[in-house]
Formats: structure tokens, C-alpha cells, sequence
């Protein structure tokens, strides 16, 4: 897949892409303070003073129904918006998702609580499959990766931002500020188009072209005019030979029916393969685990009477060199690729995991060279910084980054909401069986898990995954149409497109 030698390029107007992150950030500080609301709700509901009573099993059901909830939400969202379009669900589930807050400000019951919480779960998972889609088929193919990771970023942000709410204000405030943020949101994706991929599919012409005109700016007119001719020509064509209903001999054909012959076909197969492979095993590599267990993993690799920093305190640390590095990431996909930022974030996750479980058996050992309790504490958290600041860099945001892109226009919504379904499943799963592990294989063999998973992911993405910086939509298509499965095996010089419209 490499760049055409065409060198008649669209672009994308600053204000549209301006606009289109500022929706994503503002969603990404929402769903990080949803993911770790409970964590300061909890205490403060089951304080002596608290408005609203609340016992261990309630505030079990109020941190995991968000969780529980979620994997509907993008499912949900997924087919919603292939029906009625990326923009118009999105805006219905952004304003759930404000309703949802708001109930929590004013909560007079445990009751109120569930119900809000419960629709910011499904709320979260629709609008994360239906943004990833939308980004892809609005935003610049020089800026797509960079856009989305600044997503990621902020949701780090929403995570510290709640934390902070959580120790300045009392969490009815929390709420308030929470749910003006996601109205904030609300009203800038109001001043975006609906996708023209979208529009035109739906045989939506004129709104297609004039979404086309705002997107490119009017200064380059006949650059969108361009692009439509080859939504059209790609979109219409693909609609009514592949999708739309056949007469044969026993009669009409379900639509479902092409879709399923469809989907096995190489082209869209491959790319749903290889992304389904990258987002499953990221959820094994450890990051996701200090979103919900940092404090607890970091208390058990603290000796105790020791130096060192307090777990909290710690936990900020780690916040912070998250959302440091993801958004050093953002920037660093400008200049270089997906597939060098993944192999070297991949092989510094796996060395600092590994390193990290090498060092904890070490020091179980009868035999072990004696170190000070302080500077073991000490190392042990240094290696902690060093695994979650490499799998930071792009390892762990990467998969969501290129769920969408990858896909073929027929099968993205479905496929990114079944994704995110998925995802949010096994990441479940992982969740709840993290005591069984750390029990079973002690914290070192904990580490050695995540670095494996790691180098197993690293390898793959060296053998398989495609490299997407600067490539429109359909010249990633094209890539999967080649018979190649190894990316090192594939063609080049030629990425079978008609018309270069790469996006700058």
C-alpha cells in the first residue's frame, strides 16, 4: 500500500477538523470521569454524613453497571447509526448521556443512582463505537490517527479530572460540572455535517455534496467536488451489486444474506481479523488493569514500613505519565507511522513488564542479593512508570485508533460496535478475574502475563498490521483487496486506486 504518485490531494479545512476535536476531547474528559466515578462516588455515599445511604452491595451494582451496560451501548450504537446516520445518534446518546449526569447531581436514591448510571454506560459505548466511524469518514487522512489518540488523551484527563473533583468538591457538584462538559460536546458536534460516506450511501446527494463543500472549505470546491464523484461511484456501485437484494431462480435474496457473503469475502475478513486479533490481546497486556486495580497492584508491590510513595499519590504519578505520553503520542503520529509507534511501544511494554517480573522473583528468592525495603519499593514502582509510559505511547491506544479505518465502508458501524462490544466483554472478564490471578500467579507471574501478551501482540503487529498513516479510506481498502496476508508480502507502488484523494 504505498502512496500513489498522483499528486492532486483534498483537504480537510482547519475548522472542520478544529471543530471535530473538539467533539472528541470533550467526549474523551467525559467518558474518563465516567470510567472513574465511582471511585470517589462510592466513598463519599458511604460516608456517616452522606444524603444517600448506600451499603457494599449497592455501591457494587453502582461502579459495575456501568461497566455491565456498556458493551450494549456500542453494539446499540453500531446498527443505530448505519439506520439513521453518525451524527443524529450521536447527539441522541450525548444527550443520555447529560440526562444521566444531571440525575446523579440531583439524586435523592440509590434507585436514581443505578438509573443514571446505567444509561452513561450504554450512553459511553454507543458514542465511542459511533465517534470512531465518524472521525474516520470526516477528519483529514494526515490528521485521523493524531484526532483520535487526543481522544484517548483526554479520557486519561477525565480520569484525573475526577479525581481532583472528587477531593475539592463534594460529588453532587462532581456531577454537575461532568454533565456541563458533555453538553459542551453536545452543542459543537451540532455545528459538524453528517458523514458524506453516510449521506451518500443513503442515495442523499445534494446533502452529500454540501456536507462535502463545508468539510474541504471554500476554497477547494472542486477537490470536494472530486471526492464525490468517487464516493459515488465507489458507494453506489458497491450498494447495488453486493448489498442490495438479487433475483436468481428460487427468488429474491435476503439483504442479510449478502452481507454475510459479503463479510467472508478476503478483503473484508482480513481487516476485521487482523483488528480483532490487536484489540483482543491489548485487553491482556496490563494497562487497562490500572484503570480499575492501580492502587491495589501498586500496595502489593510495596514493602511495608517502607519509603516510598503512598499508593494514591503514586496512582496521580501514574495518571499523569499516561496522559503525558498518550498525548506525546497524538503528536508523534503526525510525523511517523502506526506500525513503528506499536512495535516500539510493544517491545518496551514487553522488556519492562518482563524486567519487572524477573526482579519481583528475584527478590522472593531464599538466595536474592539483600537490597533495602525502600529501594525496592522504589525500583518496583520505577518499572511500573516505565511499563504503563511505553504502553502508553501507542500500544494500547493504537487498536481503537484503527478499528475503524481498517474497515471496509459496507461493514464499519457493525464492525466497530461489535468491537467495542467485545472488547468491553473480555476487558470484563479480565476485571473479574483479576484476584483469581494475582492469587494463583503472584504478582510476578502477573507481569510475566502482561509482558507475553505483549511480545505476542508485537509480533503480530510486525507481521500483519498494515501501515494506515496518510492513506484515505479507500486506499486502505484497496490494500486488503491485494492476495498478500503478510504485510512484508505486499505489493508495491500501487494501491489500486483510480483517483488519489488523499486528505492533508
Amino acid at each position: 500500500m504505498e502512496p500513489s504518485q498522483n499528486k492532486k490531494r483534498l483537504h480537510r479545512s482547519v475548522y472542520s477538523q478544529v471543530i471535530f476535536t473538539i467533539v472528541i476531547c470533550l467526549l474523551g474528559v467525559s467518558a474518563g470521569m465516567g470510567m472513574g466515578h465511582s471511585a470517589v462516588l462510592l466513598p463519599e455515599l458511604q460516608s456517616s454524613n452522606s444524603s444517600i445511604k448506600v451499603d457494599s452491595e449497592s455501591g457494587s451494582w453502582i461502579a459495575s453497571v456501568y461497566s455491565f451496560t456498556s458493551p450494549f451501548g456500542c453494539m446499540l450504537g453500531g446498527v443505530a447509526m448505519n439506520i439513521w446516520g453518525r451524527k443524529r445518534i450521536y447527539i441522541i446518546f450525548n444527550v443520555l448521556m447529560v440526562l444521566g449526569w444531571t440525575v446523579i447531581a440531583v439524586a435523592q436514591n440509590v434507585t436514581m443512582l443505578l438509573i443514571a448510571r446505567f444509561v452513561e454506560g450504554i450512553s459511553r459505548g454507543a458514542m465511542a463505537s459511533i465517534i470512531t466511524v465518524f472521525a474516520d469518514e470526516v477528519t483529514s487522512s494526515k490528521l485521523r490517527g493524531t484526532i483520535l489518540t487526543a481522544g484517548y488523551s483526554f479520557t486519561c484527563l477525565g480520569l484525573l479530572v475526577i479525581s481532583i473533583l472528587g477531593a475539592v468538591v463534594d460529588w453532587r457538584t462532581g456531577s454537575g460540572i461532568a454533565a456541563g462538559l458533555s453538553a459542551m460536546s453536545l452543542f459543537s458536534i451540532a455545528l459538524l455535517p453528517e458523514s458524506p460516506m453516510w449521506l451518500v450511501r443513503k442515495k442523499r446527494m445534494e446533502a452529500a455534496q454540501r456536507s462535502l463543500r463545508w468539510l474541504c472549505g471554500p476554497d477547494r470546491q472542486a477537490e470536494a467536488k472530486a471526492e464525490f464523484l468517487e464516493l459515488q461511484r465507489r458507494l453506489c456501485t458497491v450498494k447495488e451489486n453486493v448489498i442490495g437484494n438479487k433475483i436468481t431462480k428460487k427468488g429474491k435474496i435476503p439483504q442479510s444474506v449478502h452481507l454475510i457473503r459479503q463479510f467472508l469475502k478476503p478483503n473484508i475478513l482480513k481487516p476485521f481479523l487482523i483488528s480483532h486479533f490487536f484489540n483482543t490481546v491489548q485487553c491482556i497486556c496490563g494497562l487497562n488493569l490500572f484503570t480499575y486495580y492501580s492502587v491495589d497492584i501498586l500496595a502489593k508491590l510495596r514493602k511495608s514500613n517502607s519509603d516510598g510513595p503512598e499508593e494514591v499519590t503514586a496512582n496521580i504519578i501514574i495518571s499523569l505519565v499516561r496522559l503525558t505520553v498518550s498525548l506525546f503520542t497524538a503528536f508523534l503520529l503526525l510525523r511517523v507511522g502506526r506500525r513503528p509507534v506499536a512495535t516500539i511501544s510493544g517491545l518496551g511494554s514487553f522488556l519492562s513488564a518482563t524486567a519487572l517480573g524477573v526482579f519481583i522473583t528475584m527478590q522472593a528468592s531464599e538466595d536474592r542479593y539483600p537490597i533495602p525495603d525502600a529501594t525496592e519499593t522504589w525500583v518496583n514502582f520505577s518499572m511500573v512508570l516505565v511499563f504503563c509510559g511505553f504502553s502508553s505511547l501507542g500500544f494500547s491506544m493504537l487498536p481503537a485508533v484503527m478499528i475503524g479505518e481498517m474497515q471496509s465502508f459496507i461493514m464499519r458501524s457493525y464492525v466497530c460496535g461489535y468491537m467495542y462490544t467485545t472488547n468491553d466483554l473480555v476487558m470484563g472478564a479480565v476485571i473479574k478475574e483479576y484476584p483469581s490471578l494475582t492469587n494463583n500467579l503472584g504478582m510476578n507471574g502477573l507481569f510475566f502475563l502482561f509482558g507475553s501478551s505483549c511480545l505476542v501482540c508485537t509480533i503480530f503487529v510486525i507481521l500483519f498490521l498494515p501501515e494506515t498513516k496518510d492513506r484515505t479510506l479507500f486506499e486502505i481498502e484497496d490494500y486488503f483487496k491485494q492476495e498478500n496476508i503478510l504485510w512484508l508480502t505486499r505489493k508495491k507502488g500501487c494501491n489500486g486506486s483510480t483517483v488519489d484523494h488523499r486528505q492533508t
